[in-house]
Order: structure tokens, then sequence, then C-alpha cells
């Protein structure tokens, strides 16, 4: 019988700060004289990078008040997380992705929190044409359904104010900007020098071609300084026998099928599993202000301490999964010999 590995991820959700702003929204508002979500925009403020996109890209034509939309809207301090602080950074993008990426952003039909069902990763289209994943905490054990009544995650991001009232559609305030799914896990983590270790490893040991496939597909990649830390060199990576050592060895760090984003493991009561032997719980006995933390615990059989992992690219979707970027190993090789 194998041994069970239980796997906790520590979940940080840091909280976004306003910045200047026209008004407050809270939950539920509505705006000033029912205003429609085009005047929403042009007396907030808030959203006027938002805005000035719609307006490059001629989009907000389409929000002429004859047809019902829920905008996604990233106000101006989530385009600065993302690097974006003035209408010159929109400007200088090219107007045919900047239309892509803002399409991403708006999904036709107005969508409030009460309307998406209570589980997780609901498919939604954007007008786009391409998928995005709404989801809703599901109330465990000892917790009240109203703590929950106004939360909404999509693509695993935080919607900071929810419902946002207007007479032709909703407005659904996000921390982040979202990014559209353009390529395929195997085709992103191809090029990504930093992952260039971790993809040699599944290459070598089989795990490589099921990434190019429909999906969904998780996985966890690690950077390659992280086999560094536990001493384990580029070319002794290179050499490990597939003979001697399981597979589990790099195949803990795909959960296939399954679409995993990081706030899944607060929105659902029971915890997902990777192969049927680990299992990823939330955890919320510590406060790292790096963010997330993996920590492996210890191997029921050897004893030994599995290393601690954070997140370093967390949410990271593709159209046929989701990557989350991770500083550290999950195993090691003499944790998985045969």
């Amino acid at each position: 019988m194998k041994p069970t590995i239980r796997i906790t991820l520590i979940i940080i959700c840091l909280a976004s700060l306003w910045g200047a702003s026209c008004r407050k929204e809270v939950a539920g508002s509505a705006g000033p004289s029912g205003e429609t979500l085009l005047d929403h925009l042009q007396n907030n403020y808030a959203f006027s990078l938002f805005y000035h996109a719609l307006q490059r890209t001629g989009l907000d034509k389409q929000l002429n008040g004859k047809n019902n939309y829920t905008l996604l809207i990233p106000d101006n301090d989530a385009f600065a997380n993302d690097g974006i602080f003035t209408t010159d950074s929109l400007d200088r993008m090219d107007t045919a992705s900047l239309r892509a990426w803002m399409s991403y952003h708006i999904v036709a039909g107005s969508i409030k929190v009460a309307d998406v069902p209570q589980t997780v990763n609901n498919p939604y289209t954007s007008i786009s044409g391409e998928p995005l994943w709404f989801s809703r905490p599901v109330p465990g054990f000892g917790q009240s359904q109203t703590d929950f009544d106004h939360i909404l995650h999509i693509n695993g991001d935080t919607v900071n104010s929810p419902d946002i009232i207007a007479p032709d559609g909703v407005i659904q305030v996000l921390s982040s900007p979202l990014k559209l799914p353009v390529l395929s896990i195997q085709t992103w983590l191809s090029a990504q020098p930093q992952y260039s270790e971790f993809v040699t490893c599944l290459q070598h040991f089989g795990l490589w071609d099921q990434l190019a496939g429909p999906g969904p597909i998780t996985v966890f990649a690690p950077e390659n300084a992280s086999f560094l830390d536990v001493r384990i060199s580029p070319d002794s990576l290179s050499r490990l026998d597939t003979v001697r050592f399981q597979q589990k060895l790099f195949g803990i760090y795909i959960v296939n099928p399954a679409r995993i984003f990081l706030t899944d493991f607060y929105d659902i009561p029971f915890p997902p599993s990777i192969d049927g032997q680990y299992y990823i719980t939330p955890n919320n006995t510590y406060n790292f202000s790096s963010g997330a933390l993996i920590d492996g615990g210890l191997d029921p059989v050897t004893g030994q301490g599995i290393p601690n992992a954070y997140w370093i690219a967390p949410n990271l979707i593709m159209t046929n999964g989701v990557v989350h970027g991770m500083h550290g190993v999950l195993l090691t090789p003499g944790q998985t010999k045969k």
C-alpha cells in the first residue's frame, strides 16, 4: 500500500487598496439616478483606465444601453498592479491585442453573484468567445451561508466590489486584470527558460506529451532554482533513472484532469486529490506576507521532511488549464525510490 502524503496549501488573500475615486462602491449598489454602464464608467475616476481602453478599441460603442452586459472591471489600482499606470501605457499597445484583452472582460447578460452556481469553475463566455471561470464558495462545517453571499472569484481572481447594478447590466470590480488565455500549457512552459529543468524532467519521465492535450490540466511548476535549493543539480536531474525512481517524483506537479485555481481551496470544503494519493487542503494557521505556502509535512515512511514551497506566479490561465509557478519542490528523489 502506497503511503499518503498530505500537502497543505496556505492561501493568503491580500486585500487590494482603493485609490482616489469619485465615490466608493459597495456590494449590490446602483449608480446615481440609475445611470447606465457607460455613464458609470465616465463618472467614476477609479475606472478611467478601463474606460479609456474601451474608447480606444471602440468597445464603448457596444455599451449603448440596448443590451445587458456584465463588465469585469480592473480598477486603476488593479491596472497599476499589472504595471499600467497611465493611458499612455494602454496607447502603446497594439489596438487589436488591446481589444481582444478588453473583450475578455465583458460578458453578455447581467450576472450577479447570486446568479452564479455555488461551486467552483462555472463556465461563462466573454464576448471575445473565450471561456471564463466563475466560482462561489461552498460553506464548510460551522460556516454561515451569509458569510459567502457576496464572494465571487473569476479565473482565480477576487472580485473586490461585487454587484454594482445598472439598468443595462452589472459591474464586478476585479483586484487584477484578467489574462487572456492564448497558449497551451506545453507551449507556454516550453517558452519559459526559468522552468527548463522541470520541462526536461517531465519529458524524461514520460509526462510531457499530456500537457498538449485538451485538458483541463493543472500544473504546479517549480522554477529551476528550486532544485538547487535541495542540492539537485541540472546534471543530476538529467541522469535520474526512470527505472529506479517513481514517476510521481514529477507527476505530483500535474493534476489531470482538473482546473484548479488557488481560490478553489477556499471555495470548496473538501480537498482536491492528486493521483488519488496526495491531498491539498487549506490551512489558515499561518500568515505569510509572501503569499501562499506549500507545506509538505513529513514522509510517513522515511520520516524525512518534504521541502516547503511558495508561489511566484499563480493562476496563469492557459487554453487547456492552469499553471502555478512556484519556488520549491514537493518531493526529493530519495523519497520516491522504488
